[in-house]
């Protein structure tokens, strides 16, 4: 007994709407640290390497988010593995590509804030998609089994 055409819509609207609540907040997080955090905290992971965890973490639900909208699923970066790999080339191409006909400083740290960003991104979607699996076969009193 397979999974009907419900089961998989169902799942894509969780993938759509988590990867969605996930963009959103880096950008909310994004706001406050360079609104409120920055101004009035003296940090140096805020000033230097803040913003570029939650570039990870955008990069990624962004990235989720279209293959899903765009239905191509195989696309998707949830092994830990492909999500540290893509946050690496993304990292590398923002700090020593972009500088070349952009204004800016390469920093290797940031490469590595950015795949930190990717790893959060990580835990995060774990999170939800068990919480939502739990739920999900908890309501279901007719789950297949293997």
């Amino acid at each position: 007994m397979g999974c009907s055409r419900g089961c998989y819509s169902r799942y894509f609207n969780h993938v759509i709407r988590i990867n969605f609540v996930i963009g959103t907040i880096a950008i909310l997080l994004y706001i406050l640290n360079n609104k409120v955090m920055k101004p009035s905290l003296d940090s140096y992971f805020l000033n230097s390497h803040f913003n570029d965890v939650i570039g990870g973490l955008l990069i990624v639900a962004f990235a989720n988010l279209v293959s899903a909208v765009g239905g191509q699923a195989r696309l998707s970066l949830y092994s830990v593995w492909r999500i540290i790999s893509f946050t690496f080339v993304v990292g590398l191409f923002w700090e020593y590509v972009t500088p070349l006909y952009h204004r800016g400083v390469s920093d290797p740290w940031d490469v590595i804030a950015y795949m930190g960003g990717g790893l959060l991104y990580w835990v995060l979607a774990r999170i939800s998609f068990n919480s939502i699996t739990k739920r999900n076969s908890a309501t279901n009193t007719h789950a297949d089994v293997r």
